[in-house]
Order: structure tokens, then C-alpha cells, then sequence
């Protein structure tokens, strides 16, 4: 059995444009709601709040992201032997 593993960066440019994406929805979720004067959803805030310090985790460089793949290649001679390893 062979086990690959590939980590590759993230281009942060396009992380942190949609970043930015959904903080504004967040934002404007929670000032629609205080405009129609429903009461706070704690819920919103809290994703608000979570997406602001990734954000500037983001643009210090104290964080960053990787796409990470993991493969597992399996042999064997016949179908047989495939299928036994398999449910090992």
C-alpha cells in the first residue's frame, strides 16, 4: 500500500476577497434586522464577530490555508485480493 499526501497554499488574495463577501451579507443581515427592529440574533453576531478576527488573522499572516489531498493506492493481484484488503 502506498499513502500520498499533497498540502498545497492557498492563494489568499481569493480567500480573503470572499471573506470579505460574506462579512458584508452578515453585516447587512443584522442591520435588516435591526431596521425592521426584530430583536438581535446572537447567532448572527457571533459569525460577524468570528468572521472579522479570521479575517485579520488572514492579513497579519498569523493564519493561513492549504488544500490538502490524501490518496491511498491499494494492490493486488487479482480482484480478490483487492476486495479482501479492502475491508480490512
Amino acid at each position: 500500500m502506498d499513502i500520498s499526501f499533497f498540502i498545497h497554499p492557498v492563494d489568499m488574495s481569493r480567500i480573503l476577497k470572499r471573506l470579505r463577501k460574506k462579512i458584508t451579507e452578515v453585516q447587512s443581515e443584522i442591520m435588516e434586522r435591526e431596521e425592521k427592529g426584530l430583536i438581535r440574533d446572537p447567532v448572527l453576531e457571533i459569525a460577524y464577530r468570528d468572521l472579522e478576527v479570521l479575517r485579520d488573522k488572514f492579513q497579519s499572516a498569523q493564519e493561513r490555508m492549504f488544500r490538502f489531498g490524501l490518496y491511498l493506492t491499494i494492490y493486488g493481484d487479482t480482484q480478490e485480493e483487492l476486495r479482501e484488503t479492502e475491508t480490512i
